[in-house]
């Protein structure tokens, strides 16, 4: 979309009025910001993946106003509520203690939950609700919807990667990584996420953090157990193939010269390794 829009207004023919300038510049943007939603998706499965975000939650600094980090994602996806005709009210007290999480990752897992209930509002809009309470040992975050909601034997699918609902007429967009994000990020801190949800009776997605940080997180996380056979998750770097993005070994090169102008011509992830 963004490539077209650009073809369409560098081309010297043609001239466009300003509604229809706008018009161009909307797409752009609304493609700007799915390309943007992706690549930081990629990333945070990559960190997750690789334990990067491990060590970030082990040597986190607590966050200290949760309000502010929740209101600055409202506030970053107001454009977007506004078009689908949806309301978001934010109720979290200004005397909830401090987390230990970095801003970054709690901010990205609201916004994965509040972006979510937005994309699956129904068409005459609603309001959605973004709650935080304090309960005992544990912050617990509610984010809920009117929209269309999930039915029961999808619930349990919805935080695996790559996941989208199958409803009829629900357009594709994405790449069903948000909720695996924003379980990934939530577990990281010995946290907890989950659904309730009814078809057509919206849903309310809720995840509890710990005030302090939790055993899991003092030592290095245990290595992944193997998954059961006929039941394998994607990594990432499948999922990039799945994309059309693809890796292949390098040769040994004996000549230095050549080896030199082969080092350059890499990537990040042509030199990746597992």
């Amino acid at each position: 979309m963004i490539k077209t829009c650009i073809a369409l207004l560098t081309n010297p023919s043609v001239t466009y009025d300003a509604t229809e300038l706008r018009e161009f510049m909307d797409i752009v943007r609304r493609g700007g910001d799915r390309v943007d939603r992706l690549v930081r998706d990629f990333l945070a499965i990559l960190k997750l993946e690789s334990g990067v975000a491990e060590r970030e939650a082990r040597e986190a600094e607590p966050t200290e106003d949760i309000a502010w980090a929740i209101e600055t994602v409202v506030n970053a996806l107001k454009n977007e509520a506004d078009e689908r005709n949806v309301n978001i009210q934010v109720k979290v007290p200004d005397s909830l203690p401090t987390l230990p999480i970095l801003d970054e990752h709690l901010q990205m897992v609201v916004e994965k939950l509040l972006h979510n209930a937005i994309k699956f509002s129904k068409p005459e809009g609603g309001q959605v609700i973004v709650r935080a309470t304090l309960e005992e040992e544990v912050i617990r975050f509610d984010v809920s919807d009117q929209g269309i909601g999930i039915p029961p034997e999808e619930q349990i699918k919805i935080f695996d990667r790559f996941y989208q609902l199958t409803r009829a007429g629900l357009e594709r967009k994405g790449a069903g990584l948000g909720l695996a994000v924003a379980r990934g990020l939530v577990e990281v801190y010995g946290g907890r996420i989950y659904v309730d949800s009814a078809v057509d009776g919206g849903s309310v997605f809720t995840f509890v953090l710990p005030r302090t940080r939790s055993a899991a997180l003092v030592a290095p996380p245990p290595p992944p157990a193997q998954p059961p056979t006929g039941d394998v998750p994607l990594t990432a770097e499948e999922a990039f193939r799945r994309l059309g993005i693809t890796f292949s070994e390098e040769e040994q090169i004996e000549d230095p010269a050549a080896e030199e102008a082969d080092e350059s011509s890499r990537g990040l992830f042509g030199r990746r390794k597992k």
